[in-house]
């Protein structure tokens, strides 16, 4: 079973580290990456 998530951050490399470190485990699965919480949420 993965665990699935939706990053925000207003800084777009914290983004991408996140997504690198995330996507490298198969327990994971980014379904989403925003620049806010209100972006994430739409």
């Amino acid at each position: 079973m993965s665990i699935t998530v939706v990053s925000a951050d207003r800084h777009p490399v914290v983004l991408q580290g996140l997504s690198n470190v995330l996507g490298a485990h198969s327990d994971f699965k980014i379904v989403a990456s925003c620049i806010d919480g209100p972006g994430c949420v739409e």
